[in-house]
C-alpha cells in the first residue's frame, strides 16, 4: 500500500489524537464525492499521519486510514507491513473491512497478523523483523481502515508524506503533522504544493506543524515521464538531530 511511503520506518497516536477519526463514520462508496471517482482505482477517504519528536532519542510515527478500494488494480492497499528492530516497536491498532454500503464485514484479529524475520537473504545476522496485514477481499468495491504505529527510541530518519502516491489515485482528506520540541525542529521541504501548514503550540509545549488536504484529485501521468516521484505533491522531511544507537550528530 502505498509504496512510495513505506520505508522500514514507521508507527499511532493515542486515541485523542485522532479524534477526529469519529467523524467519519459513512464508509459507503455512494459518500464518496463524484469527482473524486472518476479515471480512479483507489480513494483516500482518509490518508492521517503524525511523526513526533519526543525528544533527542525518542520519536513515533503514526498513521490512520480510510482506502476504498474500486477495482482489482488497487488490490495491494489493502494490505500493509510495518518494519521494526531492536529499537523500536510496531504495532497494529486497527484493521476493518467495510462492504460497497459501509457495513462493517471483517475486524482483524491479533491471530491474523504475520510477525516474522525481514531477513534480506544477504546479512549474516539481522535483528529487523516485519508485521504484516492482509486484508483484501474478493468482491469489489470494498473499503478498508488501518490503523498503526511505530515507536522508536532514536531520530535518524522521518518519512516522506506523499499526498498522492500513484496515478489513478484520489483523495477526499488527508493530514500529515511534525510534533516536537521547538528546539529539535525538522527540516521540511515541499514539492507541487502550495498549501501552506499551521504551526501551533501543543498543550505539552511542544510545537506542531500541520498539512491539511481535502478533495484531492488524480494527476494523469504521461506514459514517458520521466520520474513519478518528482510529479505527485509530497512532503520530505529530515532532522537536524541524529541519534541512532553509540551515533549522534547535528545535521543543521
Amino acid at each position: 500500500m502505498n509504496g512510495m511511503r513505506k520505508q522500514p520506518y514507521f508507527f499511532l497516536l493515542v486515541l485523542m489524537g485522532f479524534s477526529s477519526h469519529a467523524q467519519l463514520l459513512n464508509y459507503s462508496v455512494k459518500s464518496i464525492p463524484e469527482q473524486l471517482m472518476k479515471n480512479v482505482d483507489v480513494v483516500m477517504r482518509v490518508d492521517d499521519a503524525v511523526f513526533t519528536i519526543h525528544s533527542k532519542n525518542s520519536s513515533s510515527y503514526k498513521v490512520y486510514q480510510v482506502i476504498t478500494i474500486l477495482n482489482s488494480n488497487a488490490r495491494n492497499y489493502a494490505s500493509e507491513s510495518i518494519w521494526y528492530d531492536k529499537l523500536s516497536k510496531g504495532s497494529f491498532i486497527k484493521g476493518n473491512v467495510y462492504n460497497a454500503a459501509g457495513i462493517l464485514i471483517n475486524k482483524l484479529k491479533n491471530s491474523e497478523i504475520v510477525d516474522q524475520s525481514a531477513f534480506d537473504g544477504v546479512s549474516l545476522f539481522s535483528d529487523d523483523r516485519v508485521k504484516s496485514v492482509d486484508l483484501r477481499q474478493g468482491s469489489y468495491p470494498y473499503t478498508v481502515e488501518i490503523e498503526y504505529e511505530v515507536e522508536y527510541r532514536y531520530i535518524f530518519h522521518i518519512p516522506s508524506f506523499y499526498v498522492l502516491n500513484d496515478d489513478k489515485v484520489s483523495v477526499e482528506k488527508a493530514q500529515y503533522k511534525l510534533v516536537y520540541p521547538r528546539e529539535l525542529k525538522p527540516r521540511f521541504k515541499v514539492f507541487n504544493i502550495e498549501t501552506k501548514p499551521t504551526i501551533t503550540e501543543t498543550k505539552d509545549g511542544m510545537e506542531s506543524t500541520t498539512w491539511n488536504f481535502s478533495l484531492v484529485a488524480p494527476i494523469t501521468i504521461e506514459p514517458l515521464a520521466a520520474n513519478k516521484r518528482d510529479i505527485f505533491p509530497h512532503i520530505a522531511v529530515a532532522p537536524v538531530f541524529i541519534d541512532y544507537s553509540s551515533y549522534t550528530g547535528k545535521m543543521d
